[in-house]
């Protein structure tokens, strides 16, 4: 096949397939903004376009069939590794852990807590639906209920304090901030550290912030975190009680429910402005023990678990969501007995929740939020 036979083909093919107007500037359009910025390509006309895809298809074929006598197969589609199927095991026999979200590094970390009543510095990760336990050169040393949050000016995880091992106990206070940096942990030094105690932790997103709030009167206090110092707010310190905490973007406010000291069978949802804590309302049947709070992206709301509580049937939990301006239980009746850990998780978006089977074992387990209930993964 000579070179004027090539041209005699290829013209009889565009004649019986005439190329679109627009395929050029199409496929122009379509190439990144580096190709897209060569002179040269930008002077191309649509019918050149289509002349050097058919040269190109002719010579190959006459390639092909100069060498095997054939034309070639086309080649088998690439086989897509199934993504893993549950379910989900973290690490077992452990309560009183730190977790948060590593948003840099799409991550969940675990650390610490208590094993057979013995505090553990234990660091874990969730990544791609597998818990991994890691083996930093450097760690804090074993505790339990410390506070932890996404420090978004380093972009590294904050850790404070808290309880260390006294004795049989748990009663030796610490707070000393360490930051992970995806490999290890580096213990801060802070010109300032808040009072040794119990503290929710949240990241102020709209305001770049980490903070703490401790509820516990009369020692009522929160600090804030702008990335290499904590600060304290005397004039706001904030509500008594202890409750869940997290950031909503509803509202542009980190929401803080705590129960209502006035109130048998209510909780007060309270709102920080930057400034001070704003009572935002009061909710009927909403109690804050064990409450555990994360965004929902999927359906923008704030997804809090509230429990366990226990009565002659067993244990259960309950499932609500906050809309910016209310909470709303839900019908939701499934999800682990004794709730860990609330988190956004980093894959979907969806409120993850861990859990176990007892008060000894709080994150083995895992389950997204659907819309209407916790399904286990």
């Amino acid at each position: 096949m000579n070179e004027e036979h090539l041209r005699r083909r290829f013209a009889r093919q565009r004649q019986l397939n005439p190329p679109s107007p627009d395929l050029g500037s199409r496929a122009l359009a379509s190439l990144p903004p580096r190709s897209r910025g060569h002179r040269w390509l930008r002077r191309l006309s649509p019918a050149a376009v289509i002349a050097g895809g058919f040269a190109v298809l002719i010579v190959t074929a006459m390639a092909i069939t100069l060498t095997h006598g054939l034309p070639a197969q086309a080649p088998e589609p690439a086989t897509i590794p199934s993504p893993r199927i549950g379910p989900v095991t973290g690490p077992s026999g452990l309560s009183g852990a730190a977790v948060a979200v590593d948003e840099r590094r799409h991550e969940v970390l675990l650390f610490g807590g208590s094993r057979s009543r013995k505090a553990t510095n234990e660091t874990w990760v969730l990544a791609g639906g597998t818990w991994r336990q890691l083996h930093p050169a450097l760690a804090p040393s074993p505790r339990v209920n410390a506070s932890m949050a996404y420090d978004p000016v380093t972009r590294r995880l904050l850790l404070v304090g808290t309880y260390l091992p006294n004795g049989s106990g748990f009663l030796g206070g610490a707070m000393d901030s360490w930051s992970w940096d995806g490999t290890t942990w580096r213990q801060l030094h802070p010109t300032n550290d808040p009072d040794p105690d119990l503290y929710s932790a949240a990241v102020d997103a709209a305001r770049h912030q980490v903070i703490l709030h401790r509820g516990g009167a009369p020692l009522v206090a929160t600090w804030t975190w702008d990335g290499t110092n904590w600060a304290q707010h005397p004039g706001a310190a904030g509500p008594a009680g202890f409750g869940g905490m997290s950031y909503d973007p509803l509202t542009g406010m980190v929401i803080n429910v705590l129960f209502n000291p006035n109130g048998v069978d209510s909780s007060i949802t309270w709102g920080w402005t930057g400034s001070t804590w704003r009572e935002v309302t009061e909710t009927q049947g909403l109690f804050t023990k064990g409450l555990l709070m994360a965004f929902d992206l999927p359906s923008h709301r704030l997804v809090a678990v509230n429990g366990p509580g226990c009565d002659a049937q067993g244990c259960s939990t309950e499932t609500w969501l906050w809309d910016g301006r209310g909470w709303t239980r839900t019908a939701a009746t499934h999800g682990p007995h004794n709730p860990g850990a609330l988190v956004t998780d980093p894959a979907s978006g969806s409120a993850l929740l861990l859990g176990g089977p007892n008060q000894d074992d709080r994150y083995s387990q895992a389950w997204l939020w659907t819309g209407s209930d916790w399904a286990r993964i």
